[in-house]
């Protein structure tokens, strides 16, 4: 007799395919999914934080305390170098940096002096660097540059302890 349950058993199921059954809906079980879903995005944004950089706009903005945490403190002069598309640039103080036409004020920039008679071989030839104000050209600009956005390759905000800072500090002391 045991036998012939197990071939009714059997002969049930063999001619149907099984399927898979939801569990019921309660509250634990949707707080189950919640949490499931929840570890998982949590573990993408650590691992992937790019894949969230579109929802909310800009992206992970690291703190003010984590910044200061990560890198040393640097002290910034306030005076910033301008990069242009043709290769020149100017230092001073940055003003609406990000409007279409940002300012420089307090404007210099650096003068190249290459000899007209190459040295002798026994010479190098270095060229003469000078940093210049702004303002004593011939066509007499104000000290004051309102530079086009489309035409800033990049900017760079300088250190306290930058080579071109204290040249500029240097130059204003002999005023």
């Amino acid at each position: 007799m045991p036998e012939e349950g197990l071939k009714n058993l059997g002969s049930e199921h063999h001619g149907k395919k099984a399927s898979f059954k939801w569990p019921d809906f309660t509250v634990t079980n949707a707080l189950i999914v919640v949490l499931v879903l929840l570890l998982v995005l949590a573990g993408l944004y650590i691992l992937k934080p790019d894949l969230f950089k579109s929802i909310g706009g800009r992206g992970k903005q690291p703190a003010k305390s984590d910044q200061k945490a990560s890198t040393p403190e640097v002290k910034g002069s306030g005076y910033s170098a301008v990069f242009l598309a043709n290769n020149q640039v100017y230092f001073g103080k940055l003003s609406d940096a990000n409007s279409q036409y940002p300012k420089l004020a307090e404007v210099y920039y650096l003068r190249i002096e290459r000899p007209l008679q190459p040295p002798p071989a026994t010479e190098s030839a270095q060229p003469d660097v000078q940093l210049v104000k702004l303002g004593n050209e011939l066509h007499g600009p104000l000290d004051e540059i309102k530079f086009n956005r489309e035409q800033i390759l990049y900017i760079e905000d300088l250190r306290d302890d930058s080579r071109i800072v204290a040249a500029i500090r240097e130059f204003k002391s002999r005023k």
